[in-house]
């Protein structure tokens, strides 16, 4: 199950595209080039960045996946996921992502930092 993040962290190509790709993914579509930036299925991991295809697994059907942000690229969603962990850590001094954005849903982040 796909839960999104209500401010959607975007980079400048899927900021423009960002509604056919959520449709994609809900539908089950596979799609290139994207990755998201999700809450990390492992405890011991800040973030998951993964292509939105493996969504298609079965194991995401299992779990919940909690997308916070979509990028172009492995490199851009890599970009977003530093800035998203920059700022977390400037705000609260620590790298509790999960417990972050359980208490703030507002502001964005470009892939640009």
């Amino acid at each position: 199950m796909v839960e999104w993040f209500e401010s959607l962290y975007l980079d400048g190509i899927t900021k423009h595209t960002v509604q056919h790709i959520k449709e994609k993914i809900e539908k089950e579509k596979l799609q290139y080039p994207v990755f998201c930036v999700a809450f990390s299925s492992n405890p011991e991991n800040l973030l998951d960045i993964m292509n939105v295809n493996e969504l298609l697994f079965p194991y995401y059907k299992r779990k919940s996946c909690f997308i916070l942000g979509l990028a172009s690229s492995r490199k851009q969603a890599m970009i977003m996921a530093a800035a998203i962990i920059t700022r977390i850590y400037r705000e609260t001094g620590g790298f509790d992502v999960k417990s972050y954005y359980g208490k703030k849903s507002q502001g964005k982040i470009s892939a640009d930092g």
